[in-house]
Parts: C-alpha cells; sequence; structure tokens
C-alpha cells in the first residue's frame, strides 16, 4: 500500500511538471459558431502604434497618407502591369483597427490589422537569428511546441497564387509584394489560435493556417505586426472558420480621443443582419467587396456626373470597394469635383481651400455651424448610406472642419472606415445572397 501511495505522489508530480501554465479560460473550436472581439484604434492608447506626443493635426496627415497608400495598394494589386511609379506610396501599415489574439502553446498574444483587403494572416515573427530574444507584439514560432510549418505540397499551399509562393526545401513560403521593390516573405504556417472576447474569455479555435514573417526587403518598411486576412478567398479568417457573414461597429471618438472606445468585429452567429442591405458586386475579382455606388446627393440635389462612373471597367479597373483598413474615403475625380462644388455652393460658411494639400475643401466655425447644414448622402444600390457630420467632416485645427473624403488619383473609389463610423456594418457571405448591411447606431452602446 505505501509503494501504492509513494507512485501516485510520483505520478501526479511528473504531471504538474508537464501541464503548462494557466492560461485564459480556453472554449473549444467546436462548439464555437461565433464570437466577438474588440477593435483597437491605431491612436488608441491600446494600440501599440499609439504616440501621445502626435498633435489632431499630425494624426490626420497620417491618415490621409495611409489612406493614398492604401488606394495605391489596391490598384497596384489588382492591375500590377499598369503600375510602375507607385510603390514608393505604398505602405504594409496602412491599416486602421487592430485585433488582439493568441497563437501557439503557451499562448502568445500578438497584434494585427483588421484588413477586409487580404486574404492570408500574417504575423510579425522574430528573425531567425533574433529568436529567444524578447520583443514585444512578435512570435517566436520556436516557442510554440504546436507550431508547424507547411509543406509545398500541402492543399494550403498550392491555393496561393502561383506568383505569392516559393519553395524552399520542401517547406511553403509566401510573399507579399506592396509594389516595386517592396517585398514581405515569410512561412506558411500552422498553429493553435485563440481570440479573446469582451469578458477577457480566451476563445480556442484550434489550429488555422497563418503567415509568420521572418523577413522583409526593399524601401523601409514601417512597425507592421500582422494582418488579419478577411476577404472570401481560401485561407482567410472567415474562410477558414467556416463563416458566411461577419461584422463590425467602430464608434466615433470623443473630442479627437480614443481612450475608453469601443469598437468591436462580429463573427460568425454573433452577426445580425440589420438595416439596409447593398448587394455586392460578383465577378471575375471576388477578393474584394465591390458595391454599386449609383449616385451621391447634398441634401436634396443630386449631383450631376455621368451614369455608370463607379462601375468596374472592362480591364477591371474602377469600382467602388468597401474597406476596412482605408481611413478616408477617396472618390474618382470627376465625382469628387462634384461634390466639392456642390457642397461649396450649399453651405454658407467661410471656406478654406487645399488645407495640407489634399484636404481640399474646409470650413470654418463651430460644430453646431455644420449640423444644420445638409447631409451627404451615397445611394447604393438598393440603400442610402448617410453620413453624419462626425463623419463627413473632422476638426484640423480649433473652428476649422474639413471635408473628410479624398480625391482618388486613379479611376478606383473606396469607402473608407470614416464614413462607415456608428453603423453596424454586416456582410453576408453565403452564396447567391452576399451583401453589406448597414444600419446606423451608437456603437459605442450598442
Amino acid at each position: 500500500m505505501a509503494c501504492f501511495y509513494l507512485f501516485l505522489n510520483i505520478f501526479f508530480f511528473t504531471i504538474s511538471i508537464f501541464i503548462p501554465p494557466s492560461t485564459p479560460h480556453l472554449t473549444n473550436s467546436t462548439n464555437i459558431d461565433g464570437f466577438t472581439v474588440r477593435l483597437i484604434h491605431r491612436n488608441s492608447h491600446l494600440s501599440p502604434f499609439h504616440n501621445h506626443s502626435l498633435t489632431t493635426s499630425d494624426r490626420i496627415r497620417s491618415a490621409v497618407h495611409r489612406s493614398f497608400s492604401r488606394l495605391n495598394r489596391f490598384h497596384f494589386l489588382i492591375s500590377p502591369s499598369l503600375i510602375s511609379d507607385i510603390s514608393p506610396n505604398i505602405v504594409p501599415d496602412d491599416g486602421e483597427y487592430f485585433m488582439t489574439f493568441y497563437i501557439g502553446t503557451p499562448p502568445r498574444q500578438v497584434y494585427a490589422l483588421a484588413d477586409t483587403g487580404s486574404e492570408l494572416t500574417w504575423v510579425k515573427c522574430l528573425p531567425r537569428k533574433q529568436r529567444h530574444e524578447e520583443t514585444p507584439h512578435t512570435f517566436d514560432p520556436s516557442k510554440s511546441s504546436s507550431y508547424k510549418k507547411l509543406s509545398c505540397f500541402s492543399p494550403s499551399c498550392n491555393s496561393l497564387n502561383m506568383n505569392k509562393r516559393l519553395c524552399t526545401k520542401g517547406s511553403c513560403y509566401y510573399i507579399e509584394k506592396y509594389g516595386d521593390g517592396l517585398t514581405t516573405t515569410g512561412t506558411l504556417s500552422v498553429d493553435k489560435f485563440s481570440f479573446e472576447d469582451d469578458y477577457k474569455n480566451a476563445m480556442d479555435v484550434d489550429h488555422l493556417i497563418f503567415g509568420c514573417s521572418d523577413d522583409a526587403s526593399g524601401p523601409v518598411i514601417g512597425n507592421e505586426t500582422g494582418i488579419v486576412g478577411l476577404t472570401r478567398r481560401p485561407l482567410s479568417l472567415v474562410s477558414q472558420l467556416n463563416y458566411t457573414k461577419f461584422a463590425y461597429c467602430m464608434v466615433i471618438p470623443t473630442n479627437n480621443q480614443w481612450s475608453g472606445t469601443r469598437s468591436k468585429m462580429y463573427f460568425g452567429s454573433e452577426t445580425e443582419f440589420l438595416g439596409g442591405q447593398a448587394p455586392l458586386v460578383i465577378g471575375s475579382n471576388n477578393q474584394y467587396y465591390y458595391l454599386t455606388l449609383q449616385g451621391i446627393s447634398v441634401g436634396d440635389e443630386k449631383l450631376q456626373i455621368p451614369s455608370g462612373i463607379f462601375d468596374i471597367t472592362e480591364n477591371g479597373q474602377g469600382g467602388f470597394i468597401i474597406d476596412s483598413g482605408t481611413t478616408y474615403t477617396l472618390l474618382q475625380g470627376e465625382a469628387f469635383d462634384a461634390l466639392v462644388n456642390a457642397l461649396s455652393e450649399a453651405i454658407n460658411l467661410p471656406q478654406r481651400r487645399n488645407y495640407g494639400e489634399e484636404l481640399e475643401l474646409c470650413f470654418e466655425g463651430s460644430f453646431e455651424d455644420l449640423v444644420s447644414q445638409p447631409d451627404v448622402t451615397f445611394h447604393l444600390n438598393a440603400t442610402d448610406l448617410i453620413l453624419t457630420k462626425e463623419t463627413t467632416y473632422e476638426e484640423v485645427e480649433t473652428g476649422v472642419w474639413c471635408l473628410a473624403i479624398l480625391r482618388s488619383k486613379n479611376p478606383l473609389s473606396i469607402l473608407g472606415n470614416v464614413q462607415q463610423r456608428n453603423y453596424y456594418v454586416s456582410y453576408d457571405l453565403r452564396n447567391g445572397t452576399e451583401a453589406v448591411y448597414f444600419a446606423p447606431v451608437d456603437c459605442a452602446v450598442f
């Protein structure tokens, strides 16, 4: 009997050695049909990019730069053969909202930008020569017992476009090109993932395929931490989880301050279809989320712009993309000019033109002066998107309000996230019913 108890003591002591340290409560993926995560704006004090020394004007200039970078990136990816001079204006850290999640065993917390314009989820991994060093917001695959590289012959590797994959020593490497001479590469990998909900529960979604980015070449790359891909392509997060719907609700900051804001993203069963329905344009390029923009109004006056100006052309140019990562909406030049002219005539306030070059129309006055002015409405196929004054103008300095819509420098137009704030935006990805829904809500309390 004494030997038996001695055996039990040794047995349980041995188990205790190999049980990993306690982690947040994990829920098994087979029981998860949906979950909700917090979105962190890059200017929030919770963001890895937060810089408290930046002024409001600095942040707006940076957002303008990122918006044009994003536009150039889409234009390059849609038609790389037509682009030869935009690569210096493309940076991979051009997104706006971060998600936090955990990878590996034991779990390592990382940050990545939620991106409806990317397929592959990837995170910044420690270069091989730096592994075993503690670096914030990076993933060290050598410290995860559940990490594996994917083979060149795996179906996931084959699902990557031919120009985005490379086989070396049997492993699958991916290549993301942001422009001429600017490239990030890494290993296509698989590991355990979990996402933290509002109640600090880590929702275990089991193993997911992702990119472990450990190399960059070309012009200097920014402080990007990674990407959460949300397109309809096979390796995106929603596709891997077999979810046919997701949504987000982005708050409006209080006095340009992001502390305490409650933007969220919803996946699977946590998603509802609310508000007006705008069918997605289904065509040859289904990676991005194209909508049909039929026209724009200022108050009751519809802008005089050519019919079909926002349609996709035969060579794949143009169109109107809804995007979570672009800050400010960008409109094709002819439509932008019509909008600026209409607002100039409709709003009886002192004007400033070309504030900071890219902000082409600004008004002097208080926010209350703007409230009584006519609204801007985007007429989508089957529904209208009415922009509030908070999402139409931004205060660049005390008493100066600029139009938060930019002139596109190519045929493509993009609906940015500023104009989506205080809308519950949900994506229906089911075959035959593909659409985006817009419901006006107060995202701070929704």
